[in-house]
């Protein structure tokens, strides 16, 4: 089967430059807080152990902090901090507490990165519902885009039994929908990959083709659609084997 011969996961190679990055919850804007700490700084909620002292430091200096969308936020990057050093748990559990603490800060971008931690983690269940929980959160927060629906679908991927795939695909029109057009050539291939890959597993060959001969057409693009980070977000990489699967489903278009 087609669908069976895509590789999982997916492995693609972007350059970055300026104050964007991309991540599993996107591309953002870094904003002053979150601007990436030089080498050899210790800021101290990017903390990437969370022995007993590191986390009664990192309380400490919470409570000074002089608003809750600021506590939100630092809550939000140490937990993903910790969860690239490998501290899922840790990262989960201060999730936990921004959400408890802070419900309506950062709650789209909170919710994601506490789906993620819970697909970490192998509690695929409760990841599902924290993926729904978090593409209703963005709904509610318009003036925040994160990619939800798309990184809910990437991730089920590697689990796919069928089940989701419908409600997946909803997903993902709605969030194109608002999005609107792609800024970036990566994220127009991940998203053009992922409808094809969702297509194809209903059957519906023909949107599958359209599909991959856009992400086809993403990997060829040389130059970003914003013109001011020309260089930034190509599809640049992508594994031969993913490539092979897109040109076979594109075929599919031919006939």
């Amino acid at each position: 089967m087609l669908l069976a011969g895509l590789p999982a996961p997916l492995r693609i190679r972007a350059r970055t430059r300026g104050g964007l990055t991309w991540g599993p919850s996107g591309w953002s804007v870094y904003s002053d807080v979150e601007q990436p700490a030089m080498a050899g700084s210790r800021d101290w909620y990017r903390k990437t152990t969370w022995t007993n002292d590191d986390a009664e430091d990192f309380f400490a200096h919470l409570e000074r902090s002089r608003a809750d969308t600021n506590r939100a936020q630092y809550l939000k990057i140490q937990a993903r901090t910790l969860k690239e050093a490998g501290d899922v748990q840790a990262a989960l559990d201060l999730l936990d507490i921004a959400i408890e603490k802070f419900p309506n800060r950062e709650t789209a971008q909170i919710r994601l990165l506490r789906a993620e931690c819970l697909w970490a983690l192998g509690l695929h269940d409760e990841a599902l519902d924290a993926y729904r929980s978090a593409f209703q959160a963005q709904r509610e927060q318009r003036n925040i885009h994160c990619n939800v629906a798309l990184s809910f679908a990437e991730a089920f991927h590697d689990v796919d039994n069928g089940l989701y795939r419908v409600e997946l695909l909803d997903l993902l029109r709605e969030e194109v929908a608002e999005l609107g057009a792609f800024p970036f050539q990566l994220l127009e291939f991940r998203y053009s990959l992922t409808f094809a890959r969702l297509l194809a597993g209903v059957g519906e060959m023909r949107r599958a083709a359209k599909w991959a001969e856009r992400a086809l057409a993403a990997k060829r693009a040389e130059t970003s659609a914003l013109p001011h980070h020309s260089a930034l977000a190509v599809a640049n990489a992508v594994e031969e084997q993913t490539e092979i699967w897109l040109r076979q489903i594109a075929a599919w278009g031919d006939e």
